[in-house]
Parts: structure tokens; C-alpha cells; sequence
């Protein structure tokens, strides 16, 4: 993260110093300005990202062995 200004992280970061300020330290103000900042670097990342509808999710699948119901006999929910 740079310490140029963004416009918009500040926009975002004004919007929750306006509704939070009189709970939050200066410190916690800091603080939360870098998170925006953070969160907004992520945001671009992520939209930079180019998708197409043919483009499936990328996931893992893993099979789930299950247990036995008590007796080891399949059947109904005791």
C-alpha cells in the first residue's frame, strides 16, 4: 500500500469516519483507514480478474465419508 491519496479509500473512509468517529480513537481512525486501504487494493485485484460465462469456480471436491448409524445397519434417523 502507498501513502498517495486514493480517492477512493477516502471516499470509503469517510463514510465510516462520519458514522464512527465519536466511538474511535484517533489510533483506531489509523487503523482503520489501512484496512480500507488493504480492502480496496483486494477489490482491484480481484476485478482485474477477467472472467468469461464459460469460466467454471474453482473448487475442490472432496467426498465425505460418512459414519455408520449406530448398529451398522443403514435406515431412518433414530
Amino acid at each position: 500500500m502507498t501513502d498517495t491519496p486514493d480517492p477512493e479509500t477516502d471516499t470509503l473512509f469517510e463514510i465510516i469516519r462520519q458514522r464512527y468517529a465519536g466511538r474511535l480513537t484517533p489510533e483506531q481512525l489509523d487503523e482503520l483507514r489501512k484496512i480500507v486501504g488493504g480492502q480496496v487494493e483486494a477489490a482491484r485485484a480481484v476485478r482485474a480478474v477477467r472472467l468469461t460465462n464459460a469460466d467454471e469456480p474453482s473448487q475442490r471436491f472432496e467426498p465425505v465419508t460418512l459414519p455408520l448409524p449406530q448398529g451398522g445397519k443403514g435406515g431412518g434417523l433414530a
